[in-house]
């Protein structure tokens, strides 16, 4: 059983040696794929690269040998016209003529070759405007795309510091609405409270009119006792109407305080949710301002993306100009 155990063991370190193995194997080998892979596309770029090494040294190959095929024909006429004129005068002569209108044609040659190297330097220059001119617009609308995005990000800004300010007056006025709500409460309570001192007032008036003797009243003989009576009498005959009217005053006030603080509450609401309106409209249209920037920045840098292939273009075209200047003019030195 120990065996087993080693054995088993022994296996399992074998299988991880292996799976790790393994594991260093496919990364070693993805690593030598990447390379071989990069070494192909740089192989493949050096191929097309000399391919139009090679394309280019056929063709100055080709433009020479057309020059040297040129150059051996006019000595071979040369030749042929020195024999010629060995031969006879009159061939001699002929020579002469022939000569004469090749040096016309030449010279035709020439002007052309002139008039084309004039109409390349033409185009050259007007090719180099085009070049500072699209450098310029370059410039000029880079110039603009940042003043519209500062002006964006102050915009921005303001409208952050006005939706701030906006939000804290918001608070102001909550916190003014509950400082008014607690002032309408302590009214409330002074109100029920005058209320209630005016009811005891009233239940007392009540008490001593039900307590009182009405033949002692109406017995009473001098001035003094009967003014008391009528008095006492007058005011039991009003101590149900004082409590009736405190009773109505109090539930009028406590509908006049109920409605005031509803309305106030109302009021409150109603200004907290416009003030977060006006908040979240003003995040919205900065939110929009922000967007139209960016799509302006985005229209702006297809646009130098657009002339900087125009420049490269155009500076592609001035060296082809170049080149072909380069030409005429060696072709005018060596025919002059």
């Amino acid at each position: 059983e120990a065996s087993q155990a080693d054995a088993v063991k022994a296996r399992e370190e074998l299988e991880g040696r292996v799976r790790m193995a393994q594991e260093a194997l496919s990364v070693k080998t993805a690593e030598s794929e990447a390379t071989t892979s990069d070494i192909l596309e740089r192989l493949r770029k050096a191929e097309a690269q000399a391919e139009r090494e090679r394309d280019e040294r056929s063709t100055l190959e080709a433009v020479q040998e057309a020059i040297e095929q040129e150059r051996v024909a006019a000595v071979q006429r040369a030749e042929q016209a020195e024999a010629s004129a060995k031969e006879s005068q009159e061939r001699l002569q002929r020579l002469a003529s022939d000569m004469h209108e090749a040096e016309s044609g030449l010279l035709g040659k020439e002007r052309t070759l002139r008039r084309q190297l004039a109409d390349a330097q033409a185009r050259l220059e007007e090719a180099k405007l085009t070049v500072e001119d699209t450098k310029r617009r370059l410039e000029d609308k880079l110039a603009a795309a940042q003043a519209e995005s500062q002006e964006a990000q102050r915009l921005l800004a303001v409208q952050q510091g006005l939706n701030a300010r906006r939000l804290e007056e918001a608070l102001a006025a909550a916190r003014a609405t509950e400082t008014e709500r607690d002032t309408l409460h302590r009214r409330l309570e002074s109100l029920r409270e005058t209320l209630a001192a005016e009811r005891a007032s009233a239940a007392s008036l009540a008490t001593e009119s039900a307590t009182m003797s009405p033949a002692a009243t109406h017995g009473a003989a001098d001035a003094s006792t009967v003014s008391t009576a009528g008095a006492d009498t007058a005011r039991r005959s009003d101590s149900p109407a004082l409590v009736d009217d405190a009773a109505r005053r109090e539930r009028e006030a406590d509908k006049l305080v109920v409605r005031g603080l509803r309305d106030e509450q109302r009021s409150a609401a109603a200004r907290a949710q416009a003030a977060i309106r006006k908040a979240e409209a003003a995040a919205e249209a900065a939110l929009r301002r922000s967007e139209v920037a960016e799509a302006n920045r985005q229209r702006v840098q297809a646009e130098v993306a657009s002339l900087r292939a125009q420049l490269r273009e155009a500076l592609g075209q001035v060296e082809i100009g170049k080149q072909q200047i380069g030409q005429l003019s060696a072709m005018l030195m060596r025919r002059g």
